[in-house]
């Protein structure tokens, strides 16, 4: 039981440690839906698709920073694949 305390406390510290060395080199923690650490949200949202099967659309998913994912799985960024599964 001792050990687990020692080691939890170690923990704690070196993740206080490193985020203090990053504040204070300037450095800024980009979480998602914070993009290159602007404080504003800039969540990406999905896009309706509203296509019927048999329509070119089916099964696409789409969202409003450019991303498309395909009905086989294929992520696109602005029509370039980037992913595949």
């Amino acid at each position: 039981m001792r050990n687990d305390l020692i080691l939890l406390l170690l923990t704690a510290g070196a993740v206080v440690g490193v985020g203090w060395y990053l504040t204070k080199k300037g450095g800024t923690v980009v979480t998602a839906g914070n993009k290159n650490g602007s404080p504003d949200n800039t969540w990406s949202s999905e896009i309706t698709n509203n296509a019927l099967p048999g329509q070119s659309g089916w099964g696409w998913s789409y969202y409003s920073d450019g991303v498309a994912i395909g009905p086989d799985g294929t992520y696109y960024k602005n029509g370039v694949p980037v992913w595949r599964p």
